[in-house]
């Protein structure tokens, strides 16, 4: 909480001292522009993360969760199984719960995300993690092969602390088509729309 403070104070005492240029130093060349900004900002967050601090968004969210002792990486076993003419199913015994792939690549990146969801929701939960079997205890059939599926989990977290979720809006035509004749960044304005509304701002 205290680095967190210094950072956000920090940010804000360097933000109205240091002179903001009136001109791009490169505005005939927006890609290397783009480049060095994106450089630098990943710069300043990488060092904030290092020294397990935040800038007083969300990320405080994400940083709870890291620091909770929890692992990196999970490893469970999936048993792939393999039908004529179908998809390529993906079961977790240990879990109950399955997906599937139209290749053993789609069906192995479809069980890694499955896995890294069913994990995240049993931590955000508080749920016991249950415990993997060993692959020695799977016994697979003819047309099934066990596969041990591991999921990064700081990623996963990070995604579902920082999710978005979409909302269909129903505007009246004309004010649409102004919006979009002026390049309005919908999401944007219904976003600071509700931060004032519920006086989030």
């Amino acid at each position: 909480m205290a680095s967190t403070i210094i950072t956000v104070t920090a940010m804000s005492v360097f933000l109205s001292v240091i002179p903001i240029w009136q001109k791009p130093l490169m505005q005939n060349d927006l890609f290397v522009s783009s480049v060095l900004g994106g450089a630098l900002a990943g710069v300043g967050i990488g060092m904030v993360l290092h020294y397990n601090s935040t800038m007083g968004g969300m990320d405080i969210i994400s940083l709870f969760l890291m620091k909770k002792n929890l692992p990196d990486r999970y490893f469970y076993p999936a048993v792939f199984i393999y039908e004529d003419g179908q998809e390529i199913a993906v079961d977790f015994p240990d879990l109950g719960v399955a997906t599937s792939g139209t290749s053993e690549d789609d069906a192995l990146l479809s069980a890694r995300e499955l896995l890294g969801c069913v994990m995240c929701g049993l931590e955000e939960d508080g749920e016991p993690i249950p415990a993997p079997s060993a692959l020695s205890d799977i016994h697979p059939k003819d047309n099934e092969r066990v596969v041990l599926v591991d999921a990064y989990m700081p990623s996963v977290r990070l995604a579902s602390v920082n999710r978005s979720v979409n909302r269909t809006v129903t505007l009246p035509a004309w004010l649409n088509a102004a919006a979009l004749e002026r390049n309005v960044n919908f999401s944007q304005v219904l976003q600071d729309a509700l931060k004032h509304q519920l006086h989030l701002a």
